[in-house]
């Protein structure tokens, strides 16, 4: 798979720390060194962008698509305390908070010629996504009782546990996806892609310039996942979804495919008890 980093944003060593960790390919550090300083060069000459294209109303046409997500009790329970609202948002303009993606995944998540309704249910769900799993109950030597799951979804998460008393003592475990939704986070008329951005660079990749999604208006700086340092998020170089197509901002390399494991493990052991 290709991954791709974005080059110019953080010192160069930070660069050649994340790629001799991360990636299979050889490369040359003076060559990275050079163009990190080129990408730099480039981001300050395209000179400080201070706003994102406005965000598009929500069309007529995708309304019942639009009621069906805000029917959902996900969407509810996230957005039903902000200033949320579906609107289109023009790709090229908007900012990203991630320095890097895996390209080959981003360009896989959509068909070589999405119809409008493969991106609204792509971009924004009506309905839960079902999630592969393997992996299961195990054991050892009779002692260890632990439960392992694994996946190639990375948005999976534990997002809960419920100890139930009511017949007997029972633990339970919920889980979830994160990012279900491609969500935007307007900050002083900037656009950041705070969830999506798989989809957000895939879309790009198939020529499409515009993405349905979440708007939360009015947000706050602090309100911007801090993947990046402020003075990047905020600043005069600040990243584009786009720059994850232009070869002179990022730098492509060969990233195998991760996978998740959520190992949920019982101990059990016997300590002093000291009375209140």
């Amino acid at each position: 798979m290709e991954g791709r980093y974005l080059l110019g944003l953080l010192p160069v060593e930070r660069a050649l720390t994340f790629l001799a960790r991360q990636t299979t390919s050889v490369f040359d550090p003076e060559d990275v060194r050079a163009r990190c300083e080129a990408a730099l060069a480039k981001r300050l000459s395209r000179g400080a962008i201070e706003r994102s294209a406005p965000v598009e109303p929500w069309p007529e046409a995708f309304r019942e698509h639009a009621e069906r997500v805000q029917a959902r009790p996900l969407y509810q329970r996230l957005f039903s305390s902000s200033n949320a609202s579906l609107g289109l948002v023009d790709l090229r303009s908007l900012f990203t908070i991630q320095p890097h993606v895996n390209f080959t995944y981003a360009e896989q998540s959509f068909s070589r010629e999405p119809t409008v309704q493969e991106v609204l249910e792509k971009c924004l769900p009506t309905t839960p996504k079902s999630t592969e799993l393997w992996g299961g109950v195990t054991h050892r030597q009779g002692e260890d009782l632990a439960c392992t799951l694994c996946t190639t979804d990375l948005n999976f998460v534990v997002s809960e546990a419920k100890l139930d008393t009511n017949n007997g003592t029972h633990l339970s475990f919920t889980f979830n996806r994160v990012s279900v939704f491609c969500q935007v986070v307007e900050v002083n008329g900037c656009l950041y892609l705070k969830d999506g951005t798989h989809r957000a660079v895939g879309l790009l990749a198939r020529g499409i310039t515009k993405m349905p999604c979440v708007v939360v208006r009015g947000a706050r700086e602090s309100q911007v996942p801090d993947h990046l340092p402020p003075d990047v998020l905020f600043g005069p170089t600040r990243p584009l979804i786009a720059d994850f197509l232009d070869p002179d901002l990022h730098f492509a390399h060969e990233w195998a495919e991760r996978v998740k494991v959520i190992r949920i493990r019982v101990d059990e052991f016997v300590m002093p008890h000291r009375p209140t």
